[in-house]
């Protein structure tokens, strides 16, 4: 297993942003070496963390091209901090803060939402090269999940289709997984992006996987 290296401790600096203003934990960034290059993640920790302890993690991957102070770290993140777990949300490589290139592997879709208010933060990806959607929609994130995803599962996904294939995606994955124990969040009127940071798409959705994570984490 790869040692994961502490490069500086933000304590009570919130250079990310949380949902909840309720959570008033230590957020520390660190650096996980790779195979050739590093991954940038924020640890977001419960209130009155204590090392000498035990805690559950819980991961928060953020949406393709998205970086870790969006969505996986301001919002699911914070949220589930706040509940005891200690949340790690990471930039994939070649996004944020990782190493990587090319750079910019984004759809132009998703850029626009990360300009407005709503969805800008510093290590956001505002641009997209052209090159790169014909890779994503050839890549098949599903492959043999009849077999391979045999792990609890709960997806969630909001009811309104958009041109990204979300909510094609999500009832796709839920109907193909090997999981015994799965679950489909549909949130009624919910977007794409408003499962990101819209604040009713959010409640639901947490409401549903903090008793799933406490069961199954």
């Amino acid at each position: 297993m790869n040692e994961m290296t502490e490069s500086k401790k933000t304590g009570s600096n919130r250079h990310v942003e949380t949902y909840d203003s309720g959570y008033d934990g230590e957020i520390r960034s660190v650096r996980v070496p790779a195979l050739a290059l590093e991954i940038a993640a924020n640890l977001l920790l419960p209130t009155g963390f204590d090392e000498s302890k035990k805690y559950a993690a819980v991961v928060c991957g953020p949406p393709i091209g998205s970086c870790k102070e969006q969505t996986a770290g301001n919002i699911y993140g914070a949220a589930l901090a706040k509940e005891g777990y200690v949340a790690i949300a990471f930039d994939a490589s070649f996004q944020g803060e990782s190493g990587g290139q090319p750079r910019f592997i984004e759809l132009y879709e998703a850029t626009l939402y990360y300009r407005t208010p709503r969805g800008a933060q510093p290590n956001g990806c505002t641009r997209a090269l052209f090159s790169y959607p014909s890779k994503a929609v050839g890549w098949d994130a599903f492959n043999r999940a009849e077999t391979l995803l045999t792990q609890p599962l709960l997806v969630a996904i909001g009811d309104v289709p958009g041109s990204f294939g979300a909510y094609r995606d999500g009832r796709e994955i839920y109907g193909r997984a090997a999981s015994k124990d799965k679950e489909l969040v549909e949130i009624a009127g919910g977007t794409h992006y408003d499962l990101y940071d819209e604040k009713e798409a959010v409640t639901q959705i947490l409401d549903r996987a903090i008793p799933f994570l406490a069961k199954h984490v």
